[in-house]
């Protein structure tokens, strides 16, 4: 953690080209933003991130367990908010909501976003810059 944003400009840099320029406009940087790779799922673009090929920008419950295993770490402490574009939604049918077993999905999923919100407490950033070990 301590590097200055303008080293990120000069690293490979993975995702989305407008998440990374927002990204770089907050810490006030001017950067030629070319990522090397993009990604359609978190999870891979983690996972090359673990594997080192490049700086990614994630929400950080989506890397809380890597970060919390120490495969990825935190470079830098400067967090972005970014429309909702990539929101999560459990959909089902109206009739099946009070079912036992989707109810017991419903109820499951959100303790364990609770017990990844209090294990990655005090922070409350949901992006942050992160890199493999």
């Amino acid at each position: 953690m301590g590097a200055q944003p303008e080293a990120f400009a000069r690293e490979p840099l993975l995702g989305d080209l407008e998440v990374w320029t927002h990204w770089f406009k907050a810490a006030g940087v001017r950067a030629q933003v070319t990522p090397v790779a993009v990604f359609n799922d978190a999870g891979l673009m983690l996972q090359a991130a673990e594997q080192n090929i490049g700086l990614a920008l994630s929400r950080e419950l989506l890397a809380a367990d890597a970060l919390a295993d120490g495969r990825l770490v935190r470079l830098s402490p400067l967090s972005i908010t970014v429309e909702p574009t990539h929101a999560y939604h459990l959909v089902y049918p109206p009739n099946l909501r009070d079912w036992p077993p989707l109810a017991a999905l419903r109820e499951w999923l959100h303790d364990e976003l609770e017990l990844s919100r209090r294990t990655l407490e005090p922070s409350t950033k949901h992006r942050g810059k992160v890199r493999s070990r």
